[in-house]
């Protein structure tokens, strides 16, 4: 199975390299890449506690450090611990259910397109399946025989999970639980287990709060992030699958983490004081709380939405849309066609039901599937998050492929009747599109396409790249307006001030559009204009520091 999954990782990989996308990261990978080109120097984090959780990065660190920062270095790593997670999910499906269900399990877990994708992505899922998985074979062998080095182990690995990616804690927590009553009538052996299981869990995490405290000087657990999240999830404009947030802030010196720009600068812009991570994020926790109080059917309606598109055939995109991406990879592509979440969804939904009565031992992995699923609810679900419990899907899907070929085979009738309607049942939840997600435009993807070209000096390309995202959606707003960058670049001063005009039309809080409006107006000599633009800006973006640049320059201060 390792090798099975190493070849469709290095196929994957060798239509990468010649795809736009090569050496080129994009929104989150370049906030991964960037902090851990940081860590590759020496430079270390900033003096504040972590807004995301760090361990992903201080990993790329570490590979940048050994192999240097070429794009494929990481790459070639990820593919060989995915590869080693592919082998782990046999091994899961190995020791629950037997050697059949095994090997279908690890051909699907190996050739899983998305899976594979995201392998390749400077993204945090390779880590946590791998951690997720090492959690659940160490769960297994303490639950089977409830030694303390098994408990520790599943402690060490839950903690590594979680500083990874902190929604972990509420299926850690779970566990927990669930030992406590195995254990209820030997109080001495559950409160001994219990101490060594959370104890192990809190010697990997402490590190982290510990140094958000003596460099950040704020008692942050690991991250700072959950609060603006949630009030992505549950705020206004929310849908349930997108991030969204009123103001796209633009800065000096790189990417930044917008999200986090514009939950310290609202934050303290409403409380007008400066405010520690903690209390930012504190500060966003009470927001949406208040609007889920002030929006109940609202905030309702949307919590089911969410918690049935969690079982949605559709790859929900989050950074780029798997299905666009994988035409650059034919061969990973056809493979989408066959496997994908339509194929495994309503089979493991069949596997959970059965194995919850007839294989006690697979309750604990299903209340880690179910209570992971629920950690996404108050934030929002897409593609990439649902993806670390994949594996533990797949294991079931091939329990269930099993357990109806089984009563095929014997001529059980009538539980193979149950069976066949209970999975007509779980078709019916994944395989209706209930909220419309399909399609899903292709614009952003182009749009990020263009940024691509553009970034090789590829500018014809880019600037076909962006008609395209354009034709697909003529709202397209970033789209618009990098067309009207490269008509100013140009020198095409109508057609610049035309593109500016409808991306700020498209969304109207784009500060940026109001900055590269301004420059046009600047060079047609309509100043007063000019810095009523930059003003709009500023008061959209008080911190957008090309409008501070752009209006000094136009009105310097004696």
């Amino acid at each position: 199975m390792f090798v099975l999954a190493l070849l469709a990782r290095t196929v994957y990989l060798y239509f990468w390299v010649q795809s736009p996308y090569y050496g080129v990261p994009l929104l989150d990978e370049q906030y991964h890449h960037n902090w851990a080109l940081r860590l590759a120097q020496g430079l270390g984090y900033e003096a504040k506690p972590f807004f995301r959780a760090p361990l992903y990065p201080y990993f790329l660190g570490l590979v940048y450090r050994l192999f240097g920062s070429e794009p494929l270095a990481p790459r070639l790593v990820q593919a060989l611990i995915g590869s080693a997670s592919a082998l782990l999910t046999f091994a899961l499906a190995y020791r629950l259910f037997g050697r059949i269900p095994a090997i279908l399990a690890g051909i699907i877990a190996a050739l899983y397109p998305v899976w594979i994708f995201f392998d390749g992505e400077l993204l945090l899922p390779v880590l946590l399946i791998f951690w997720n998985l090492l959690l659940a074979h160490a769960l297994l062998s303490a639950f089977r025989t409830n030694r303390r080095r098994w408990w520790a182990a599943a402690g060490i690995c839950g903690g590594l999970s979680a500083i990874t990616r902190p929604n972990i804690l509420i299926p850690l927590f779970s566990i927990g639980l669930m030992l406590i009553w195995r254990e209820r009538k030997n109080w001495r052996r559950m409160l001994q287990l219990s101490c060594i299981y959370a104890a192990s869990i809190f010697l990997v995490i402490a590190p982290v709060t510990l140094r958000n405290r003596i460099y950040g000087g704020d008692w942050v657990l690991i991250a700072s992030q959950s609060g603006i999240a949630a009030y992505a999830g549950f705020g206004p404009g929310a849908d349930g699958f997108t991030p969204r947030q009123a103001v796209i802030q633009a800065r000096l010196g790189g990417y930044e983490d917008s999200f986090e720009q514009y939950a310290q600068n609202t934050a303290e812009r409403m409380n007008g004081r400066a405010m520690k991570p903690s209390e930012v994020d504190r500060y966003w926790w009470r927001a949406s709380r208040e609007y889920i109080s002030d929006h109940p059917m609202q905030s309702f309606k949307l919590l089911i939405r969410k918690a049935a598109g969690w079982w949605t055939r559709v790859e929900v995109r989050n950074n780029k849309l798997t299905e666009f991406a994988l035409r650059f990879a034919p061969p990973i592509h056809v493979i989408l066609n066959i496997i994908n979440f339509a194929l495994i969804g309503p089979l493991a939904l069949l596997g959970i039901f059965i194995s919850w009565r007839k294989q006690p031992q697979s309750r604990f992995f299903i209340v880690i599937v179910l209570s992971y699923m629920a950690s996404f609810l108050p934030f929002f679900v897409c593609d990439r998050y649902r993806l670390p419990m994949i594996p533990f899907l797949i294991v079931f899907a091939a329990w269930g492929i099993c357990d109806l070929l089984c009563l095929v085979q014997q001529k059980h009738w009538r539980p193979m009747a149950v069976r066949i309607s209970l999975l007509a049942l779980a078709g019916a939840l994944v395989w209706v599109d209930w909220f419309h997600l399909e399609p899903q435009s292709a614009a952003e993807d182009w749009f990020m396409l263009s940024i691509c070209h553009e970034t090789k000096g590829q500018l014809a390309e880019a600037r076909m790249d962006l008609l395209q995202s354009i034709d697909a959606n003529p709202v397209q707003y970033d789209a618009l307006h990098n067309l009207g960058r490269m008509e100013l670049q140009a020198g095409r001063l109508n057609e610049a001030e035309n593109h500016f005009r409808r991306s700020i039309q498209a969304f109207p809080n784009y500060a940026t559009a109001y900055n590269s409006l301004a420059v046009v107006l600047l060079k047609k000599g309509r100043k007063d204009e000019a810095i009523q633009a930059l003003h709009h800006c500023l008061q959209l973006d008080p911190h957008n520091c090309f409008a501070q640049q752009n209006l000094s320059k136009i009105q310097p201060k004696h």
